[in-house]
């Protein structure tokens, strides 16, 4: 009867065995998958990292050509103000060269109403100068603009 029972240990020992063996082959397949899904999870991690990266990216580029934009629009309105002045300094040359046309005609026949004229001609032209001036620093400030 011993060795009956002793035989009954030995088959219940191998099939312990066995089954443990079973057990660790499914524990160790079980890891490889687990491995294999811990992977596949970092590389999408890092895929979804890289593209909230881009989209930060994108975002800031967009914020960059709508800051662009809106310097452009307030040189352009720059711009238009100073076309503007320039139209107004325009018409006030044509003006003064209109006076000064009307002025030398009307004066030529009389000598001294002649050198009045020459003295209104400087004045003219002083004012003139300075119109030029400001044409200038105008024209400069328009370079800058560009």
């Amino acid at each position: 009867m011993v060795s009956s029972k002793d035989d009954e240990i030995r088959k219940l020992a191998e099939r312990s065995i066995g089954a443990t063996r079973k057990i660790s082959d499914i524990l160790l397949e079980l890891q490889g998958e687990i491995q294999l899904v811990k992977e596949s999870n970092d590389q999408q991690t890092t895929t979804i990292e890289t593209s909230k990266s881009e989209m930060d990216d994108a975002r800031h580029s967009i914020n960059l050509l709508i800051e662009g934009t809106e310097l452009s629009r307030q040189k352009i309105e720059q711009l238009d103000e100073l076309v503007a002045h320039l139209q107004m300094v325009s018409t006030e040359e044509n003006q003064i060269f209109s006076s000064l046309y009307s002025s030398i005609q009307s004066n030529a026949a009389n000598s001294e109403e002649l050198l009045s004229m020459v003295e209104d001609v400087s004045v003219s032209v002083n004012r003139l100068n300075k119109l030029l001036d400001k044409l200038v620093d105008h024209t400069s400030e328009l370079e800058k603009l560009f």
